[in-house]
C-alpha cells in the first residue's frame, strides 16, 4: 500500500478536494452531481436491505486503498463491502 509521501501530485490537490490514486499519482475527481448523487443514495439504500450481515458496509464516494498491481486508491460512487473484508477493528478505520 502506498504511503502518503509516495503519492505523486498529492501536494497539488486542494485539501478539501476529492481524489483517486492511479498508478501512484493523485488525480482530482469531481464530486457526484445532483442526479448521480440521488441515484447513488437510492442504490445504497436498496443494497443495505440486501446485506447478508450487519457488518457488511455500504459506502458512497469513499476512498478505498487497493493492493496490487500498483498501489491505487479508488473512490467508487457506491460500494458494497462484505463483512469478511471489513477490518476486525470495525468500520472506523481506513477501508
Amino acid at each position: 500500500m502506498l504511503l502518503e509521501e509516495e503519492i505523486r501530485g498529492l501536494d497539488r490537490i486542494p485539501p478539501d478536494a476529492l481524489y483517486e490514486v492511479i498508478d501512484g499519482e493523485a488525480k482530482e475527481i469531481q464530486p457526484l452531481g445532483a442526479k448521480a448523487n440521488l441515484f447513488a443514495g437510492e442504490l445504497a439504500y436498496y443494497l443495505r436491505g440486501a446485506r447478508q450481515s450487519p457488518r457488511d458496509v455500504i459506502a458512497t464516494e469513499t476512498l478505498f486503498a487497493l493492493p496490487a498491481p500498483v498501489g491505487r486508491r479508488r473512490r467508487p460512487d457506491v460500494a458494497y463491502l462484505a463483512a469478511a473484508r471489513v477490518p476486525p477493528s470495525g468500520r472506523r478505520q481506513t477501508l
